[in-house]
This record gives structure tokens, sequence and C-alpha cells, in this order.
């Protein structure tokens, strides 16, 4: 079976729209998709409807962004979407603190002497509004010349307008997935800090939270990366998931063999 399963869109800081990410997926003959955009699970539905028309089967996903010393992502697969769900309920605390945290990046911006407003960076997005849409407004306005160069100046950790994230911490991020009958998955561990001797310390923990698996293949892991976070994941007895992290510029989706315990696990 093959699929990607870590995929951004226009609900999100994605750039591309739920039909171009299941006309994608079917161009590459996906047999399984997910949206997964960060805090939120506005897209969802309309994404399941659209692959389902297509022949492709779209897990229910999201990325939560947590933070612990630095920022850890969890994926959550097959998540309760009722009004029941520990999830569902929390997405409304995160989007709250998100969008505080986007007002006084501006605020930030505006103080620095970069005029823009938080309407106008609200408009790039539909229901995330992220710091790559603030520094797309940057771009729009030519106070850079690139999203990357907004980051790399002003918005990244320890530039000027950089505000630090609310503080959930992965536990609690994969305890609320798997409260609400998801799947919890660490997303691309290789864009973490951690040393390999670190690495086992942290998965045990997370494990004990009921972490299932670790997105070992991912496009910017390399080959002893991914080498390193399969054998961590078959220590621990987790799962391995594969995903582009498609957003729509530099990355595309990717056409990945899952594996028949990663199947299993997500009901495939």
């Amino acid at each position: 079976m093959r699929g990607d399963l870590h995929t951004h869109s226009l609900f999100s800081d994605g750039l591309k729209d739920i039909d171009y990410l299941v006309g994608r997926a079917e161009t590459l003959r996906l047999d399984v998709t997910a949206l997964t955009d960060h805090d939120t699970v506005a897209g969802v539905r309309a994404m399941a409807a659209a692959g389902a028309a297509a022949g492709i089967r779209v897990l229910t996903g999201i990325e939560i962004s947590a933070f612990d010393g630095q920022e850890v992502h969890i994926l959550g697969y097959n998540v309760d979407l009722s009004g029941n769900s520990p999830l569902v309920g929390s997405l409304q605390r995160m989007r709250e603190a998100r969008r505080e945290r986007m007002r006084r990046i501006v605020a930030n911006l505006n103080g620095m002497g970069f005029p823009m407003t938080f309407d106008e960076v609200c408009a790039r997005a539909r229901c995330s509004a992220s710091r790559s849409h603030i520094a797309a407004v940057m771009v729009d306005k030519g106070y850079v010349d690139s999203v990357q160069r907004a980051v790399d100046l002003y918005l990244g950790i320890g530039r000027p307008a950089f505000v630090d994230f609310f503080v959930l911490p992965p536990a609690e991020a994969v305890s609320l997935v798997r409260g609400s009958g998801g799947v919890p998955v660490l997303a691309h561990p290789g864009r973490m800090t951690l040393a390999k001797t670190e690495f086992p310390g942290f998965i045990a923990r997370l494990k004990d939270a009921g972490l299932m698996g670790i997105e070992s293949a991912y496009p910017a892991h390399s080959k002893e990366q991914t080498k390193f976070f399969r054998a961590q994941a078959r220590t621990f007895g987790l799962i391995n998931t594969a995903g582009s992290d498609f957003h729509g510029v530099e990355k595309v989706l990717f056409s990945y063999e899952l594996e028949k315990e990663t199947v299993r696990a997500l009901g495939l």
C-alpha cells in the first residue's frame, strides 16, 4: 500500500487547496493520504469526501504544535472529530493562543517600522495563521524579498520579532490524540536538536504517554537518520510512518510504501 501521511492545505500554512492535494495524490496513484494541518481539523471532512470520489482513502489527521525546549510536532491519525473528543475541545484553546501570538509578532514588527495589520495576515490564512503568513505579507509589502529571508532576519527563534510558543508539552499532545481514539506519531524527528544518545530517553517518555509511532521516512532525513529512527521504532515497539510534509512550495508529495505494521495500526 502506497501513501503520503503528512500534508498541509490552505486551512493552515499550506499553499494549495484540497482539490490540488487529492489530484496530486491521484496522479501519484496513492492508496491513502492524510491531511495533517497545524492545530486544526477544519479541512479534514472536505478532504475525505474529495478522496472518496477519487478512490483514495484519507485519514483524519492533525499536526499538533508542542514545545519542550524546542518545537516538537505530534501527528495524530484517525482522531475523533465529535464534540466529545478531548482533542477537538482543546483545539479552540490552541487556536486562541496561536492568534494571540501572531498579534504580538505583528505588533513587534510594527514597532520595528514594518506597518501591517493582523487582519492582513488573517486574509492569507483560512483557519490557522502562522509565521509563514506574516512572512508572506512582509514579502507582499516589499519589506523582504522572500519568506525565508523574513524568518531568518525577523521571525525565527531569537530574532527581534519572535514571540515564544504556546507551551503544550509533547506528552500532553500525545495524550490528547490517544484520548480522542487516535494514533499519535512523532513528526520529522530529524528536525529536532536531540543527540542520538538523548533520543531513546525522549521516546521512552513519549511512549509512556501513549506514543505509537515515529515518522522515520521524511524527505529531509538522511539515509543514516532514517535507518536510526526505524531502529528506534523497532526497539520501542512503535510503527514507522512516512510523509512529505507537503506545503506547496519547495516540497512535493511523495509515494511511500507503507509498512505492514503501519497499515494494520492505522486500520487500512
